[in-house]
């Protein structure tokens, strides 16, 4: 990463591509999750959906059972401004957090491909 020469960790060996120094380790570090990210760009919107999926079946099954303090369901997504008009709480009740979640997703999805249309669009000033 710096550029200077190094003796690699005998338990690493070959496969070692950076200096020990923080510095060079950070930048490594910094470089193979980005590559990661590129490998599996849908892995952090897929978890969070699951674990907020998860979310809505415990509240809904503590709902069904003997009171525990509070049963919630998860909050809507965060949509931009343009989908926030929308009744997301109540699609959440009537058709469940987690096709509302999908809903949310793909429509985000649509307003931001919607937006870099609008601006990639050349403006004719004749």
């Amino acid at each position: 990463m710096c550029g200077e020469l190094f003796r690699a960790d005998r338990r690493v060996g070959p496969r070692q591509r950076a200096c020990s120094r923080p510095e060079c380790q950070q930048e490594r570090r910094k470089k193979t999750q980005g590559k990661w990210r590129e490998r599996n760009p849908d892995y952090f919107v897929d978890r969070r959906l699951r674990v907020r999926a998860l979310a809505a079946r415990a509240a809904e099954s503590r709902q069904a059972g003997p009171a525990e303090g509070s049963a919630r369901r998860p909050a809507p997504l965060l949509v931009p401004a343009e989908l926030r008009r929308l009744p997301w709480d109540l699609a959440q009740d009537e058709i469940g957090v987690q096709v509302t979640d999908f809903i949310a997703v793909v429509a985000c999805l649509l307003v931001r491909i919607a937006k870099d249309q609008r601006r990639s669009q050349v403006v004719d000033s004749s």
